[in-house]
């Protein structure tokens, strides 16, 4: 067992859509996760038992804005992509979902930790706001993006 804490600041995101580039976040949360339950009628009160349906929230990450705004690009392009296949019928949902990689980093800066979001598509790209009285302080915008489904892979 590793007695070391995980600090808060040992990640970085990568995106299958955007392969040319590691995305680095100021925040990332991990999503929550719930099981659903069924109700089981008995005679004397209903019983709550675990069904096999899990919902995963959307996650609402803080990007960091990089000087040639390519991030912010390719996740325009991807709504882009989104906005112009729901014109066309026949277009496949495979063709507007990507998986996004989430690794954890060890105080040593080595992946420990892969947390693999499948089938994601984004929702929201908040505004973001250049400023001559914040220099020095790097540029964010909030993306969230809808998860259809996550597994953990432990790397180390």
């Amino acid at each position: 067992m590793n007695p070391n804490i995980s600090y808060t600041t040992n990640y970085y995101m990568e995106c299958e859509r955007i392969p040319e580039m590691k995305i680095y976040l100021t925040n990332f949360p991990f999503p929550s996760i719930n099981l659903s339950q069924v109700m089981q009628p008995t005679p004397f009160h209903d019983i709550a038992i675990p069904s096999d349906k899990i919902t995963i929230d959307t996650i609402s990450c803080e990007m960091i804005v990089d000087e040639d705004f390519v991030v912010v690009e390719k996740i325009w392009d991807w709504f882009d992509s989104i906005r112009n296949g729901a014109k066309n019928a026949g277009s496949s949902l495979s063709n507007y979902l990507s998986d996004i990689s989430l690794f954890v980093l060890d105080n040593n800066m080595n992946e420990v930790m892969k947390i693999l979001y499948k089938g994601c598509f984004p929702t929201n790209i908040s505004e973001f706001q250049y400023s001559t009285q914040q220099q020095g302080t790097p540029l964010v915008c909030t993306c969230t993006f809808s998860i259809t489904d996550m597994e953990m892979q432990r790397l180390k």
